[in-house]
């Protein structure tokens, strides 16, 4: 009896050390990511395609329509840079852990455009378009964030709603409050 209890024994071990290995395994193809041996998912290391397509567009109708109006306004003076990650504008100040959460919080967000200085490609305003999706309360929280990174960076921030038709003097009125227009005889 006391031979059978010890066979039970080492055999519930050596069921959970197979159990431990296959875990494992399907964990760690050698990417370190978590994908289960069954997944059909590819890690990219086998010779195997992934599912990535091109998109058809870089920017949704909307904001092409308005980056052609901010064009006309800019003309050549500037630079337009569409669909900028945050923390390519901004980076946090601290101590490294203050760093590393408010990194955190900019990390795959982006802005619409922003406008550069051609001679030295300093940020000189970033713009937000402002379509339906920013009426969620979940969004405007978000916004509410960006608002007082910009702000609390010094860098300007822009936002316009999102139209079918924009009045360009308005627009380039909006953007005189942030620094000299192109447009002007006088610019600096």
């Amino acid at each position: 009896m006391e031979e059978l209890i010890k066979l039970l024994i080492a055999l519930m071990i050596a069921v959970a050390i197979i159990k431990v290995w296959e875990i494992f395994k399907s964990t760690s193809r050698g990417s370190g990511l978590k994908v289960p041996a069954n997944s059909k998912i590819s890690t990219g290391t086998k010779n195997e395609p992934l599912p990535y397509v091109r998109k058809k567009y870089f920017l949704s109708v909307a904001e092409h329509e308005f980056m052609k109006v901010l064009e006309e306004i800019i003309q050549d003076k500037y630079y337009i840079f569409p669909q900028v990650h945050i923390s390519s504008l901004l980076r946090p100040s601290g101590d490294r852990s203050t760093r590393y959460t408010y990194r955190n919080k900019i990390n795959r967000k982006s802005v619409d455009f922003v406008i550069l200085e051609k001679n030295n490609l300093k940020p000189m305003l970033a713009i937000e378009l402002d379509d339906r999706s920013h009426n969620s309360q979940r969004r405007q929280k978000r916004d509410h964030f960006v608002n007082k990174a910009f702000e609390s960076a010094n860098l300007p921030l822009l936002r316009v709603r999102a139209s079918k038709n924009y009045n360009k003097d308005e627009i380039r009125q909006k953007m005189n409050e942030f620094f000299v227009s192109p447009n002007k005889e006088n610019e600096h």
